[in-house]
């Protein structure tokens, strides 16, 4: 409108027409899936890991750490095989706490078809929490816990991921924050 306006004499300049660099937020990097060798590789390496249940779950399902760690066992449809994102969790450093809140995504809350590998991955992690000692109220609900009960920080996972790639010597890997 404004553009309009100048083009037929009415306003002298088009105060909108001036171009403003802006270096506000992130630029966003390119990102490389890994291919089936390199997931192959990568979770013989896993194998027998703390974690390797969580990196296999994560490599099927395409979730973020954050989405991983608040997961639910409400969160899983058994029948139809589905898996519904409705938060994101992330230990805070700073003040010792979990931050739970809702998913990256912006389309909503995403619902994700588990193939067989996936759903025996649940049933290996189910099976594997009803041999932690204690796990408090507070966490019972959650599907992917440590030995000692509670949910595995966002950075555990996150070192624990450079370690194994680096051992798999998978290099395309490097500029990840998280599988």
């Amino acid at each position: 409108m404004l553009e309009y306006a100048y083009l037929n004499d009415v306003i002298m300049k088009n105060p909108c027409s001036k171009v403003v660099k802006s270096d506000i937020g992130k630029s966003s990097r390119k990102k490389e899936a890994l291919t089936r060798d390199m997931q192959r590789t990568f979770c013989q390496i896993a194998k027998g890991n703390a974690y390797e249940y969580q990196y296999r779950f994560l490599l099927q399902t395409g979730l973020r750490t954050g989405e991983l760690v608040g997961l639910k066992w409400s969160d899983v449809d058994w029948e139809n095989r589905t898996l519904t994102i409705t938060r994101s969790m992330e230990f805070r450093h700073s003040t010792k706490e979990w931050r739970i809140g809702e998913p990256k995504s912006k389309s909503g809350y995403p619902t994700i078809p588990l193939i067989e590998e996936a759903i025996e991955i649940l049933r290996l992690q189910k099976k594997k929490n009803k041999s932690i000692d204690i796990i408090s109220l507070e966490w019972r609900e959650f599907i992917f816990l440590c030995r000692k009960g509670t949910p595995v920080k966002n950075s555990t996972y996150d070192t624990m991921l450079f370690k194994l790639y680096d051992k798999a010597g998978i290099s395309k890997f490097e500029n990840a924050k998280s599988p």
